[in-house]
């Protein structure tokens, strides 16, 4: 087997392209995107609400005591239990609005942690403008220096934990993808090798479509069966129930975007996998060009280039 190594994996669905093209095969029926990516979003969203309570909490008591003091707005006094709970929209919004819900195929996204931070600023820009429009002074700045700091260190701790917990779920099988591995048989046996000894990547090869439809693919101790050639991928996507087809090989001219249109609605993601010899590490970025998803290498560079956030 050779040496390869994943580097990046990248989703190129085109979805708006397939709804412009009427004479193109519909979508065919599949599962739905799996339930527990959006079971995940709803622990996100209860974990940040957790952490901005309890920030809004200790800077009440860090600034203020544990008196049960009153906020004035323009003449209007309302309660810091009021403040409290008008926090937490505020601040999922802010982190929704700064994408932090963009969880991905995967349920996790290597940008998840800058964007909470760069959520963090937003919310301070939005306090500070209140602050001044509403007259806030009896909030006191000394309440704003601390909330801010301790909602982000919050969220970010809880995000962590829950990125945790993600892990352990999927070491035990669970909220993972069922992919179906699709080319050459050498590139799809490294490939699933990979990723079955790396667990945390959330997918799991169960089956493959390789041109020698023989034997199946023997890799990291165990074997994983074919179920057809790569001519025969919306049947084996069919009968082996996957939600993930990966691709380890270029396809014929505008095969991907054929095969993206006959998916389109169906809840089955389609992932182009691209592998490197050992001692490459370029970088990647996925550049919309002419309506192409084009993905672009860069040379290795010291420091990450801007990323797509």
């Amino acid at each position: 087997m050779g040496d390869f190594i994943v580097d990046s994996v990248v989703d190129v669905v085109p979805r708006e392209a397939g709804r412009h093209h009427r004479d193109e095969p519909a979508g065919t029926p599949g599962p739905s995107r799996p339930e527990w990516l959006r079971r995940r979003v709803l622990m996100l969203v209860l974990v940040d609400a957790v952490a901005i309570s309890a920030a809004t909490w200790m800077a009440k008591l860090l600034s203020f005591g544990a008196g049960h003091d009153v906020l004035q707005v323009r003449g209007v006094h309302i309660p810091y239990n009021a403040l409290a709970v008008g926090m937490v929209p505020a601040w999922l919004t802010v982190l929704g609005m700064c994408r932090a819900y963009d969880i991905g195929p995967f349920g996790t996204d290597a940008a998840e942690m800058r964007r909470v931070v760069s959520a963090a600023a937003h919310f301070l820009a939005l306090m500070a403008v209140g602050y001044y429009l509403l007259h806030l002074q009896r909030l006191g700045r000394g309440f704003l220096i601390v909330i801010i700091p301790l909602a982000t260190a919050l969220t970010l701790v809880g995000r962590f934990a829950a990125r945790g917990w993600l892990q352990m779920r999927r070491t035990r099988g669970h909220m993972v993808r069922r992919a179906v591995l699709l080319g050459p048989r050498r590139q799809a046996e490294a490939l699933a090798g990979h990723l079955i000894a790396h667990p945390s990547t959330g997918i799991r090869p169960i089956a493959g479509l390789v041109p020698d439809a023989r034997d199946p693919l023997v890799t990291g101790g165990r074997s994983i069966p074919v179920v057809g050639t790569p001519d025969h991928v919306l049947d084996a996507l069919a009968a082996t129930k996957a939600d993930l087809l990966l691709i380890t090989a270029s396809l014929a001219p505008g095969e991907l975007r054929k095969l993206t249109w006959q998916l389109e609605g169906s809840g089955i993601d389609v992932i182009v996998a691209p592998t490197m010899g050992r001692g490459v590490a370029p970088r990647f970025d996925v550049r919309p060009v002419a309506g192409l998803p084009l993905l672009y290498i860069d040379r290795a560079q010291p420091t990450a280039g801007p990323g797509r956030g």
